[in-house]
């Protein structure tokens, strides 16, 4: 799932967008659900190392929502995005249903394939349907007109 030559022209073409800093969460999500009509390329970047991760136009409903909240095993809180792509993320370890928030769903890490933040999870079923729930504070939106 490496995308290395898409990620380096992305990465030159990112490093001149305006970055928009330290975007809450609630505001990410608006964003996200504003996407309609002629509106400027955007892009979403990794907080932490500004390497693309994915795009506004891959993202896409689970169980009836983009957004989800989950909390781990360990009470840790996720609020979550849903991408159908996130070519800047590189999938590790084995599959698992284990504590999967997504019935029938195995999922694996996804790290940031620049820096190796983790961003959140992959999400596929046994057959082929995938996914990425990502990260929302882990991410930071950008703009291109």
């Amino acid at each position: 799932m490496r995308y290395l030559d898409n990620i380096a022209v992305a990465s030159f073409a990112i490093a001149s967008l305006p970055v928009v800093a330290d975007v809450p969460v609630e505001k990410l999500i608006e964003q996200l659900n504003e996407q309609s009509g002629e509106q400027p390329t955007r892009f979403i970047i990794c907080a932490r190392c500004h390497t693309p991760i994915t795009h506004f136009e891959h993202r896409i409903e689970v169980q009836h929502s983009h957004h989800h909240r989950f909390t781990n095993p360990n009470g840790l809180v996720f609020n979550i995005g849903c991408f159908a792509q996130a070519l800047g993320c590189m999938i590790v370890g084995d599959p698992t249903q284990t504590f999967s928030w997504f019935p029938g769903y195995n999922w694996q890490y996804a790290f940031c394939e620049g820096c190796g933040e983790h961003l959140g999870w992959y999400y596929q079923t046994s057959g082929s349907n995938f996914f990425y729930g990502l990260i929302a504070e882990k991410l930071i939106a950008t703009s291109q007109k």
